[in-house]
């Protein structure tokens, strides 16, 4: 299990390592938590980088409606 989890997260087993089973439990929750902040971190850069995307596509989505509303307003005056 330690071998598994020590290659998982890239870790390796190195010169020094926990030798008793506590000190490997804690091990694996630092690697668990290491992982877990990197993975939040690039996550959160992502979303940055993608958040200009999401305005853009708003701003579009606000012009079609307006249009749309705009074609419904002319249809309900043809029929009337």
């Amino acid at each position: 299990m330690w071998w598994a989890v020590t290659t998982m997260t890239t870790v390796g087993c190195g010169d020094r390592f926990p030798v008793t089973s506590e000190g490997r439990l804690v091990a694996v929750v630092l690697m668990a938590a290491g992982v877990g902040a990197f993975g939040t971190l690039s996550g959160l850069v992502a979303a940055w980088f993608l958040s200009p995307a999401v305005k853009e596509a708003d701003a579009d989505l606000l012009r079609i409606k307006a249009i749309l509303a705009e074609l419904h307003t002319k249809a309900r005056a043809q029929t009337s």
